[in-house]
């Protein structure tokens, strides 16, 4: 079987840091992966993944993600494969126009990667997107969440709509040898909190940055991570007289060990569609607090802590409780390694795998 992998481009996020996990392990299940890039510029990941990976990895130049003449540059390697899966707007437009307009026979796939797509919130892109979803042959739903706000305000059918956990490479984060905390503070009692994602609107650094300030100095916080409202972060650290306090790390490659040597992972953001990182953090082996929101709760909640959104007396308040309680925290620790178990990258891919083989089955 030969799929495709279609995506915007391998920038620093989470849609794109799951393919360049995943893309190496297809050939495990006997399936020749490929992917494409509308816009190829060199990241970390695609760095990463070009020393892993040793299927294609093609692009459509470096431009704008936006121009229309994808369509006709998607037309003919489209059809070389049994299978196209995409990820991400405007992927998904491009590549069902060019599938409607050439009158390509080849199986569509979508990942729905966030419970928040804006374009549903307009009438006008809601009806467009019911149309768009028509000409995909299945798509995955990275939580119930997603998959009943596709049902509900898109009517995709609910059939064809699969729920498929977002999957990590589990031992790569429990085996992750820790760095000495010295290399980031001097503190010989510093209490490391850790958040590694991009600073976007989705994001909510900020709510860590404050409950940082509510906590002893003894706490400290690494930011792993770069994006557009990074310097409004760095503003507030300065305002707030948190500069010996915080450090950014920038993009990085050694996640996991980050995460190994912290003592508390916080995902704090405004919404998600799953929440990646906090999987990761419980494959280290570290208590997670994450925001009560939707995507991040299915995962969280009954392991780790949740804190209401935006409400940083709350997460200082959750962190104090673990570090103040050394039972309690190996306790959350320990629940929280358990439930990463659930979602390891081999399982995702098995599951997709199977709706590979039923498309492709009722295609014929």
């Amino acid at each position: 079987m030969r799929v495709l992998h279609i995506i915007n481009s391998l920038g620093v996020a989470g849609a794109e840091k799951l393919l360049v996990d995943a893309l190496p392990r297809y050939k495990n299940f006997g399936v020749e992966a490929s992917l494409l890039c509308l816009n190829g510029k060199r990241t970390i990941f695609y760095d990463t993944l070009s020393q892993n990976f040793d299927g294609k990895i093609m692009d459509l130049g470096k431009g704008s993600l936006y121009n229309p003449l994808h369509i006709f540059r998607l037309k003919k390697l489209l059809k070389n494969f049994d299978v196209v899966h995409v990820h991400l707007f405007p992927s998904l437009y491009w590549v069902a126009i060019a599938k409607f307009l050439f009158r390509l026979k080849v199986p569509l796939l979508f990942t729905e990667h966030s419970t928040n797509n804006r374009r549903i919130d307009h009438l006008i892109f809601r009806m467009i997107d019911r149309l768009i979803y028509r000409f995909y042959n299945g798509v995955f739903a990275i939580t119930p969440a997603v998959k009943l706000k596709l049902v509900e305000q898109l009517n995709y059918d609910t059939n064809r709509c699969h729920v498929v956990y977002n999957g990590i490479d589990v031992e790569a984060f429990k085996n992750a040898i820790p760095y000495p905390k010295s290399e980031f503070f001097e503190d010989p009692n510093a209490v490391l909190l850790i958040q590694t994602s991009r600073f976007q609107r989705e994001k909510d650094q900020k709510t860590v940055i404050k409950a940082l300030a509510l906590l002893p100095n003894r706490f400290k916080l690494l930011l792993v991570g770069d994006g557009e409202l990074k310097a409004e972060c760095v503003e507030l650290v300065s305002r707030l007289n948190l500069k010996e306090r915080v450090l950014f790390l920038g993009v990085r490659a050694d996640i996991p060990n980050l995460i190994k040597t912290a003592d508390v992972v916080v995902q704090s953001s405004n919404w998600e569609g799953f929440g990646l990182t906090a999987v990761e953090g419980m494959a280290a082996g570290k208590p997670v607090v994450a925001s009560n929101v939707n995507g991040l709760n299915a995962i969280v909640e009954s392991y780790g802590l949740l804190f209401n959104a935006r409400d940083e007396q709350m997460l200082a308040s959750c962190v104090e409780q673990l570090m103040t309680d050394p039972e309690f925290y190996r306790e959350t620790a320990k629940k929280c390694a358990q439930r990463a178990d659930h979602f390891g990258l081999d399982k995702m891919l098995a599951a997709q795998i199977e709706v590979y083989k039923t498309v492709l089955i009722h295609d014929i």
